[in-house]
């Protein structure tokens, strides 16, 4: 089955239409394509990924479970580090699984503009964090860079693919970094409660389709 001719029956025509034209442009037809065959072909390198390391496509676990039921009316900081941006806010599911996202804050990533060493990278960040700790002590944050992530829902950065002038913080643990900081600036103690959880933009996407499943009331 080709794929776009797949894709025309799931979609409205107006989208298809356009997904079509800028394939087209981009030097990316689709026409003649076996979904079935190049879906295969796909998972093939996601598993080698996972097993290999001379890959491209490098492939990080999660060690997420999705399988615990969501929270509702429970707080959480949320981070995204991006390319360009860095966004925080406060989120919570209301009792119909709706997001309420409040506080939100955007800035422009460190090592944006010139080389960021390890304790200033987290020393901004944590001077950031430390307002929302009233609201909350979980934090997610979307580290949007590859990153080996570990048992314990942390994970160690990679070395950078973008223009971040980031290398300081490369193989040390994004999680207990800012905890660190934290206590270093006063905003928490060793004995206070904290609770963060890395992951990356695939996961994130898959947490929020699982959040539409259930806010929807549909079955997976």
């Amino acid at each position: 089955m080709a794929i776009m001719n797949h894709i025309r029956t799931q979609i409205p025509p107006s989208i298809y239409d356009n997904v079509y034209q800028y394939l087209t442009a981009a030097n990316w037809p689709c026409d003649g394509l076996n979904l079935e065959k190049e879906t295969t072909a796909f998972r093939e390198n996601l598993q080698y990924g996972l097993n290999h390391w001379d890959t491209v496509m490098h492939m990080f676990p999660s060690f997420i479970n999705v399988s615990e039921a969501i929270p509702v009316n429970e707080t959480a900081i949320v981070i995204d580090a991006g390319g360009t941006n860095l966004r925080l806010a406060t989120v919570y599911f209301d009792d119909q699984y709706e997001p309420i996202i409040e506080h939100f804050e955007q800035h422009l990533m460190p090592g944006m503009d010139g080389p960021c060493g390890y304790e200033e990278f987290y020393d901004i960040l944590a001077a950031l964090v430390e307002p929302l700790l009233i609201y909350s002590t979980k934090i997610g944050f979307c580290f949007s860079f590859a990153t080996k992530m570990l048992p314990n829902k942390d994970g160690l950065p990679k070395p950078f693919s973008k223009e971040l002038q980031l290398n300081a913080i490369v193989n040390r643990p994004i999680g207990q970094s800012l905890h660190e900081a934290l206590i270093r600036r006063g905003a928490l103690s060793e004995k206070d409660k904290f609770e963060i959880v890395i992951l990356n933009d695939s996961v994130a996407a898959l947490l929020g389709g699982l959040q539409h499943v259930k806010q929807e009331g549909l079955s997976v």
